[in-house]
């Protein structure tokens, strides 16, 4: 995916302008590039920007290419985006969007193909269309959210916008314009959205930025050619490193207060326990299939009623016990820094069984948030 990324920027020609191009790329890369189905769309995404370009790509392997991506990942709709934006920008500059049609015609019907050909039948068309439709709960996951330009890799998207725009007037097209509109809104609404404008804005900016620096890729220089090969050695280096360490990290995880569940046979005797969505994730982590999840960051795949509970829980607001009755919740493990915490503590029905004990300011680094402020409750009536 890297070497095809650095690829969309050829056609800005000299390697400073590329480099300008593909760096600000690769700093979102580093963040939004991870161990999931995504990659797969991804590369599916960016083959589709490259075949539809090059006549020598036989269209056709967009088919099965297609039937890969319906089934690995939701994201494959921004194929068909892409083309049809591609379509009336050239449609407006007054050419026939023969190539873009094509192509498009292709990827619907390897969308269709990959829509019928699978085990869970034509309802996996349907599912990014639910999946929006629920946008009002899927603001609560981090990644659907609107950036924040305090991160380092949303800084370097504003400058991809900032070329795409520095291009736009200097060679500027509808057939450029549109996508790059379009994706830009998208990325600004969503995080998620974010990796794949990051191929559009440089793909599509890098004809509108030819010509600016002086080292040309196609006669450069000795020393030129030394610094390509060495950064390149470099970027290969940092890349496997970084893929040997370890990806993550459980310190921030309340460890010490599953142990006491676990010591005392809670999740042996399935009681039902409620917790966060990122105490869920690491419950099916520790425990595997045997986990007892609650809930976890899979919004999308849980009920609305089971998510629309979750939050009003814990939030703390009005019904907040009634919810918890709904679902036979016995046991509540959760951060004592919210309301919930000072509403359970005020609530007869319940009586906090077991805290961490509170940081040692000289020894917690700041902002940490670590298991330092769980708590777990149970209910009184129950054993």
């Amino acid at each position: 995916l890297a070497m095809l990324a650095w690829h969309l920027t050829k056609q800005a020609e000299s390697l400073v302008a590329r480099v300008f191009l593909a760096g600000p790329m690769f700093v979102i890369a580093a963040v939004m590039w991870t161990h999931r189905p995504l990659m797969i769309g991804l590369l599916s995404f960016v083959i589709v920007m490259l075949a539809v370009e090059r006549p020598s790509f036989d269209l056709r392997w967009l088919v099965p290419l297609l039937w890969i991506w319906v089934n690995s990942h939701g994201s494959y709709p921004l194929a068909g985006v892409y083309l049809v934006a591609l379509a009336a920008g050239s449609w407006l500059d007054g050419t026939k969007p023969v190539r873009e049609l094509e192509t498009l015609k292709l990827v619907v019907l390897g969308i269709l193909v990959g829509g019928i050909a699978n085990p869970y039948g034509p309802k996996m068309l349907f599912f990014p269309v639910r999946m929006l439709g629920r946008i009002d709960v899927l603001q609560h996951i981090q990644e659907w959210k609107s950036p924040v330009f305090s991160d380092l890799f949303a800084r370097a998207f504003l400058v991809l916008l900032v070329l795409a725009i520095v291009a736009l007037v200097r060679r500027g097209s509808w057939r450029a314009a549109l996508p790059i509109m379009i994706f830009s809104a998208s990325a600004l609404m969503s995080v998620r959205n974010m990796a794949v404008a990051a191929f559009v804005l440089p793909f599509l900016a890098a004809p509108g930025l030819a010509g600016l620096g002086s080292v040309r890729l196609k006669a450069q220089s000795k020393p030129a050619t030394v610094f390509t090969v060495l950064a390149g050695i470099v970027v290969g280096i940092s890349v496997t490193v970084g893929a040997m360490l370890p990806s993550f990290s459980t310190d921030r995880y309340p460890s010490s207060a599953i142990d006491v569940l676990d010591e005392n046979g809670i999740f042996d005797e399935q009681i039902r326990v409620f917790h966060s969505d990122v105490i869920g994730n690491f419950l099916a982590y520790r425990y595997g299939d045997d986990a007892e999840v609650f809930i976890d960051d899979r919004f999308e795949l849980h009920s609305e009623e089971l998510v629309n509970d979750y939050l009003k829980i814990r939030a703390g607001n009005k019904g907040w016990d009634t919810a918890l009755d709904r679902w036979g919740v016995d046991v509540v493990l959760f951060r004592d820094s919210g309301p919930l915490f000072q509403l359970i503590t005020r609530d007869d029905a319940w009586t906090v069984v077991w805290q961490t004990p509170e940081a040692d300011p000289d020894e917690t680094e700041a902002g940490e948030v670590g298991e330092l402020e769980t708590f777990i409750a149970c209910r009184v009536s129950s054993d």
